[in-house]
Parts: C-alpha cells; structure tokens; sequence
C-alpha cells in the first residue's frame, strides 16, 4: 500500500501530497489504500481547519487551498466512478457471454 509514503511534511503540503497519494492508489485499483488515506486525510483537514490561523496568512489563503482540494477530489471521483464503469461494462460482457452459451447449449441439446 502507499499510504505510508508522504514525508514528515506539514500542513496543507502534506494534505495535497496524501491527495496525491489517493490518486495514485486509485489508478491502480488499491481501493483500500485510498480510503485509509481519506481517513488520513480528513484528520490533516480537521486539524489545519480549526487551527488556519496558523498554517495560512489569510482566509483567501485558506479558499484557495480548499478549492485545490475540492478540484482534486472531483479528479479522484471521476478516476472511480471510470473504474466502477469499467467494471461493470466487463460484468455486462460476462453475462452476455453466458447467456450466449446458455442459448447454444441449450439450442445443441
């Protein structure tokens, strides 16, 4: 799994490097990592957010950051939802496939 590999980083880098992290596991299909790295990841958010006085200079700062998060989460839900179609046009073929053998079989018999 990848979720262990972001470095001691600290705040809003560490957030965009463990988004990176989901990515990355869900182009390669580790499901589990990515939700173990949202779980991660919504601690570093809670934390940076009741303390953004410290990590960012100015609330404009602060908007900023969360829409890269937010434009970077719609780039993983559209990675999964591709991978879900994916699936499931496979799974369609499947049953096709089998219903066309159910169909000769029973058509030879």
């Amino acid at each position: 799994m990848i979720e262990n590999s972001v470095s001691e980083l600290s705040g809003a880098e560490e957030v965009l490097q463990v988004n990176a992290l989901m990515l990355q596991a869900a182009e390669s299909g580790d499901y589990d990592g990515v939700v173990n790295l949202e779980k991660r990841r919504r601690k570093l958010l809670a934390y940076l957010c009741s303390n953004r006085r410290i990590f960012f200079r100015s609330e404009e700062e602060f908007k900023t950051f969360i829409e890269r998060v937010l434009v970077e989460d719609s780039a993983l839900t559209e990675n999964i939802e591709r991978k879900k179609n994916e699936v499931a046009s496979r799974l369609q073929q499947l049953r096709g496939g089998k219903k066309a053998v159910a169909a000769y079989r029973a058509g030879a018999g």
